[in-house]
């Protein structure tokens, strides 16, 4: 493999141990002697992946339980694992069988995202996890405000229809400041029990606001 350089310019790292970037990009298929194949890299970097995806997920605090999977699912997915592959053109890297070179469309999609998750797993192997998370803060974290995360005030009411089958209410409880600059507090409720308080310059920026809040108290519970 030549010009490895390139790809390292386009991940972001610079391995100290070369060998393992081209052990990563190295298909089972290939049987290269002398060199190992992806296999364990993949099944490392697919865990590290959703370890540290998890956890941003969970940092940002986007809503319940279930979509912080769903979120961090979609992140996750063969899908955009895949079109990392191919902004970083690892096809022309990629070392694979002269079977699947004669017929790229059997397998080629599943081959690009192993090499993607075994890319990781050798970045971790190489540079721990500060360097993973490197590589994920640049390709995976930007994934996270792309997936489709509903508003707050949906995800609330999904929320409570599922654990209480009742929909949140809103109601305005302050409405203070000059005209030009009004602050606007609103509770949202869960029958008559107040769940929580938001503030903005608009009645629709305050619901939002303690829909996120009353989301947070649900995922501490």
């Amino acid at each position: 493999m030549s010009n490895l350089h390139i790809l390292e310019n386009a991940i972001g790292y610079t391995f100290k141990d070369k060998r393992l970037l081209v052990e990563a990009l190295t298909h089972p298929s290939a049987k290269v002697a002398g060199r190992g194949d992806n296999a364990l890299f993949e099944l490392l970097g697919a865990a590290a992946i959703q370890f540290i995806v998890t956890k941003e997920v969970v940092a940002r605090r986007l809503g319940t339980i279930g979509v912080i999977s769903k979120t961090r699912d979609n992140v996750c997915s063969k899908d955009v694992l895949l079109r990392i592959a191919l902004s970083l053109e690892i096809e022309d890297y990629l070392c694979i069988s002269k079977g699947m070179q004669n017929n790229l469309s059997a397998g080629l999609e599943k081959a690009l995202v192993s090499a993607v998750e075994a890319i990781a797993g050798a970045i971790f192997s190489d540079g721990g996890y500060s360097a993973l998370e490197g590589f994920a803060r640049k390709f995976l974290f930007l994934e996270i405000d792309k997936v489709g995360v509903k508003d707050p005030k949906t995800l609330l009411q999904e929320a409570m229809q599922a654990r209480q089958q009742i929909a949140p209410v809103y109601r305005l409880l302050e409405e203070a400041g000059p005209e030009h600059k009004k602050v606007f507090t609103v509770g949202v409720y869960a029958g008559s029990y107040l769940l929580a308080r938001g503030s903005g310059s608009t009645k629709k920026e305050a619901e939002k606001a303690a829909a996120q809040r009353a989301l947070q108290i649900i995922v501490q519970k």
